[in-house]
């Protein structure tokens, strides 16, 4: 089974918003990426690999097998590595989708956790991306306080980047027996 159509989009923005920002990360000098702002997760670096684990953990609670980097807390302010794991979070997404998907079953929280709580397999789903989303603001946001134009990652720009809304061309004015612009006179 592939991913629910329905989601497709979710998904596919979610992946698209995490290359596009590790895209323009890798033009920014060291000093840049541990750069933070009162508000943020942490350093550029810091909460965009935490964007990054936080999605293969979700992996995890919905049935996958943990990245060893995930597992082992491994800490990276190098572009090309959280390059190489977001690359592997997002060929990981169809493999949670492969069976059917209940987004009402319910997932345990982990032995010792504190409340034990029960939370659907649905919540999991919709928190990869508003996490995603609040943490890559929060990226934006520093780069704004560097005086840095960030780009644009909100679904429109995705839709507009990948081809999921096409423009027609302006339209021309046809006039008989003179120019456009003697018509607009």
């Amino acid at each position: 089974m592939a991913i629910d159509p329905l989601l497709r989009d979710s998904f596919a923005h979610e992946v698209w918003a995490n290359r596009a920002i590790l895209s323009f990360c890798d033009q920014l000098a060291p000093e840049q990426l541990r750069a933070t702002t009162p508000g943020a997760y942490g350093s550029i670096a810091q909460t965009i690999r935490h964007v990054l684990d936080a999605a293969a953990w979700y992996q995890h609670r919905l049935g996958l097998e943990r990245l060893g980097w995930e597992e082992r807390d491994e800490h990276t302010d190098d572009v090309a590595e959280l390059d190489r794991r977001a690359h592997e979070v997002e060929a990981r997404w169809e493999r949670v989708f492969e069976r059917p998907f209940d987004p009402e079953r319910v997932i345990d929280s982990l032995p010792g956790d504190d409340p034990l709580e029960h939370i659907r397999a649905g919540v999991y789903v919709a928190q990869v991306f508003n996490h995603g989303s609040e943490h890559r603001d929060q990226v934006c946001t520093i780069l704004t306080t560097l005086g840095i134009q960030p780009p644009e990652l909100d679904v429109w720009a995705y839709a507009y980047a990948t081809g999921r809304v096409q423009t027609d061309p302006a339209p021309t004015v046809r006039t008989i027996g003179g120019s456009a612009a003697d018509a607009e006179g």
